[in-house]
């Protein structure tokens, strides 16, 4: 502990950092041996359960059972300013598929979704920004349905002229998978549709995330958020390995 800066200390920040060494407390081990009252007069209870947590005492119980949401959201900017509906509904369905892979990942169906758009409030000229609600004829977390009520929606959104910088998708009224409750005059096959749906989660996961799409994704994605600033992934990446001349 003693090799280990308090800077490094989850849940101490610069502020906090630069306070405590002021006043001889640079190592996690210093910060393990501080009184407690004083810690919490000047860094709160965060800070005091900190100390006890530096000292073996247990503060912040794992939880072995998350609560599942009960809306998922995916959106994101553009990287550029987007006018072609094409574009829109490319990203937009992206959003989407990311969406309902993550609600069948904690095995929930959806009754409802609201799509959205919106210009940047920050730049100038006309400023546009809407969201419809679908209510879905039955409960479900199968990406083609999904898809289809995000086409419907994005139809009725969008408008012309305007300089679009974001949509996203929120998935709503979730339930769990093992509760479904299916509508009367429901005609798709559930069973196959699930099998199918598996299958592609499956490949995706073995072989890399988006092996397996839908052609409504597309493969040119221009609207894609710039990340030039992105950390490189030298060890969870296989392209992103480093190479080592010797």
């Amino acid at each position: 502990m003693a090799s280990i800066p308090v800077s490094k200390i989850w849940g101490i920040g610069t502020r906090y950092a630069g306070f405590l060494q002021k006043h001889g407390v640079n190592s996690a081990y210093d910060l393990k041996n501080c009184n407690e009252k004083w810690i919490r007069k000047h860094l709160g209870v965060v800070g005091e359960r900190t100390v006890f947590e530096l000292r073996g005492i247990s503060c912040y119980p794992v939880d072995d059972n998350p609560q599942k949401k009960n809306t998922i959201c995916f959106s994101r900017s553009y990287g550029k300013v987007v006018e072609k509906y094409d574009e829109i509904e490319q990203a937009t369905i992206n959003f989407a598929v990311n969406a309902a892979e993550k609600m069948r990942r904690q095995k929930s169906v959806a009754t409802a979704i609201t799509v959205f758009v919106m210009t940047n409030r920050f730049a100038k000229g006309p400023r546009y920004v809407n969201g419809i609600t679908i209510n879905m004829p039955a409960a479900t977390n199968h990406t083609p349905e999904i898809i289809h009520h995000t086409v419907v929606a994005l139809k009725k959104l969008y408008r012309k002229g305007y300089k679009y910088k974001k949509s996203g998708i929120i998935i709503k009224d979730l339930q769990p998978e093992s509760q479904l409750q299916c509508a009367l005059w429901d005609e798709k096959d559930r069973e196959r549709l699930q099998k199918i749906t598996s299958i592609v989660d499956a490949t995706n996961a073995k072989m890399g995330k988006g092996k397996l799409k839908y052609a409504i994704q597309g493969s040119k994605r221009s609207w894609k958020l710039r990340q030039d600033k992105l950390s490189p992934r030298y060890t969870t990446n296989w392209d992103e390995l480093l190479d080592i001349n010797l």
